[in-house]
């Protein structure tokens, strides 16, 4: 018997399809402006990240030298190939959107970068605006698959709710914009694997600007992103041609025009290529020395910090376990399980079709549809883990996942709402009522969750996550966005140091002169009473990055907190040390083993 949520068969809106209750929409509305406010909120709670600092340096470097790179890496105007980093791992689209909106709302000028707390704080809302957008890409993504707005404003709801969108959409500058990118992208080969693409002048518009926009977000943010949305369109376009030889239908073969479908969206790829050569002309102007370079750059990374997950050190390359575990973890079990079940019905109806003949011109249409959808979601983790590729700081590469996980899911509960209208009344009413109130609880616990876990809202993990503690199992503010909120904790006067710099450089540089800490230091001390040092003792302050248990010679001062269903979680600690007794933290890339002194 095939899977209950099976390819969706593409038709019009009417009264004898099965939509959400009005009530479910009404909620969907209620809590997508809920959620928004929180991420925009949020952008202005969270602090200042590992990755923002540099990102800054980055683009400074690329308004001086047109290289979007460090400045060490620019010698006499060219890029050094030998630069550890890479040349062609990042992209300055994002970083310009986020400053420019900064520069325009006054907060630092053009092709100059502040680094003040309300400098962070703008650049912040501009990848939350991204975030919406992405939102907003899925939502319209569904619509193009199932023909209505209704199930397009319940998918905006389930990827609004979830807790990776939202709370990496307060500040990840790198990772949001890739998977927004991506998503609007699909939205584009989506549109144009639909029947009536020529005959809907909304459809057609849809699709080539969602390309030509997409492509230019995701890629011009990290380039390796090109490659998977050029594969997919290429493989969607193939996958057409042979399911429409599938189709009962011969006279529908006429409408497919897959040659021309196939030259517009060729079309628009190239005009997003060329828009990137505008903006960044030293990485693009060279399309295989950036392909290959991307490829080798970004899968290579060097960067082997051990991340502690399901209780287990992985170091780089990481288990194959590692993406799975942690999407497990983090995702609200709507969305997995949704999603897995959308998936397998995918597989189903696809496979049966292509081998005994799709039964419908539009169930053949559907399948192509949803395949690009499919390809956003397992592609780049499927080929991530067969070229242990180096992945850290937990799914944060991957939140395209997220999104795709989000239409995918959506799509599975309209199936399953059109089976159940086809059930005897009684029978139907009663398993509709379980179906909706299994969505409302499935959006309401994320939700519920975020709240009290606010502004760390990408600490989440679902309720069976929870049933084993958090701290000890994993690592939470591992990009140390609570600097704010550990400063207000810490008194003022003494000497500091943060946690995975005791000794590594033999001596105790100060937290405060980071770039995670400082553009806050005016926050130092309001959320606690003074508290006066002894000579040889310092304040020692580290977010959750797995390692709970304090080095010798420290004593708890005080910890940061949330709490998330039956569990507290850490989220960053603060400590008086005594250097007298001090001996090397544990090893960034391999936590079993000390550091040497010095």
């Amino acid at each position: 018997m095939a899977p209950v949520c099976f390819t969706v068969v593409a038709v019009k809106e009417t009264v004898h399809a099965s939509w959400p209750p009005r009530w479910i929409l009404w909620l969907a509305a209620v809590l997508i402006i809920t959620c928004t406010v929180m991420m925009f909120v949020g952008a202005w709670a969270v602090g200042s990240t590992w990755d923002e600092h540099s990102q800054t340096v980055f683009l400074q470097t690329y308004f001086n030298s047109g290289w979007f790179v460090a400045p060490g890496a620019v010698v006499h105007g060219v890029a050094d190939p030998h630069y550890m980093f890479g040349i062609y791992v990042y992209g300055p689209v994002a970083d310009l959107i986020a400053h420019g909106f900064t520069a325009l709302i006054g907060l630092e000028p053009w092709k100059s970068q502040s680094t003040s707390a309300a400098a962070y704080g703008a650049r912040h809302t501009a990848i939350a605006g991204i975030a919406l957008a992405g939102v907003a890409a899925s939502a319209v993504t569904v619509k193009v698959i199932t023909r209505s707005w209704r199930w397009a404003l319940l998918a905006a709801a389930v990827l609004a709710v979830t807790p990776l969108w939202l709370g990496h959409g307060m500040f990840n500058n790198k990772d949001i914009p890739c998977a927004t990118g991506y998503t609007i992208a699909t939205l584009g080969i989506v549109a144009l694997c639909r029947l009536d693409y020529f005959a809907h002048r909304a459809v057609r518009i849809t699709c080539l600007v969602a390309l030509v926009a997409g492509a230019v977000l995701a890629s011009g943010t990290r380039p390796v992103l090109g490659l998977p949305i050029a594969f997919s369109g290429v493989v969607c376009m193939v996958y057409l041609a042979v399911v429409r030889t599938r189709v009962a239908d011969p006279s529908a073969m006429i409408r497919w025009r897959l040659w021309r479908r196939s030259a517009e969206g060729l079309g628009a790829l190239v005009v997003a290529y060329l828009a990137l050569i505008a903006i960044y002309p030293k990485a693009y102007l060279n399309p295989i020395q950036l392909g290959v370079n991307a490829i080798i750059e970004s899968g290579q990374f060097p960067m082997n910090e051990a991340q502690l997950t399901a209780g287990t050190w992985m170091v780089q390359p990481v288990s194959p376990t590692y993406l799975p575990l942690w999407f497990a973890a983090q995702l609200p079990l709507l969305v997995s399980i949704a999603a897995i079940l959308g998936v397998c019905g995918w597989l189903w109806i696809s496979t049966r079709g292509l081998l005994r003949g799709f039964g419908t011109v539009q169930s053949a249409e559907s399948s192509a549809m949803q395949l690009a959808v499919v390809l956003q979601l397992l592609l780049l983790p499927m080929a991530a883990i067969a070229g242990h590729s180096v992945m850290y700081n937990a799914e944060r590469q991957m939140l395209f996942v997220v999104s795709a996980a989000a239409i995918l899911a959506t799509i599975c509960l309209y199936e399953v709402a059109n089976r159940l209208q086809h059930r005897p009344s009684g029978s139907s009413r009663r398993w509709s009522m379980l179906l909706w109130a299994t969505v409302v609880l499935g959006l309401l616990g994320p939700v519920i969750g975020q709240i009290r876990l606010f502004p760390y809202n990408y600490v989440y993990f679902n309720i069976a996550a929870t049933a084993w503690p958090i701290d000890g199992n994993w690592s939470t503010d591992y990009w140390r966005a609570s600097g704010p909120e550990l400063l207000a904790h810490t008194p003022r006067g003494g000497p500091d140091s943060c946690g995975y710099d005791q000794l590594q450089h033999g001596g105790f540089p100060p937290c405060t002169t980071q770039s995670m800490f400082s553009p806050y230091l005016s926050l130092r001390g309001t959320a606690t009473t003074p508290h006066t040092l002894l000579p040889t003792q310092y304040w020692f302050i580290r977010e959750n990055n797995g390692d709970l248990v304090l080095p010798r010679g420290c004593t708890p001062y005080d910890t940061i907190t949330r709490h998330l269903f039956f569990r507290t979680i850490t989220i960053g600690q603060i400590a008086i040390c005594d250097k007298r007794l001090a001996v090397p933290v544990r090893n960034v890339v391999d936590p079993s083993k000390p550091l040497p002194p010095g």
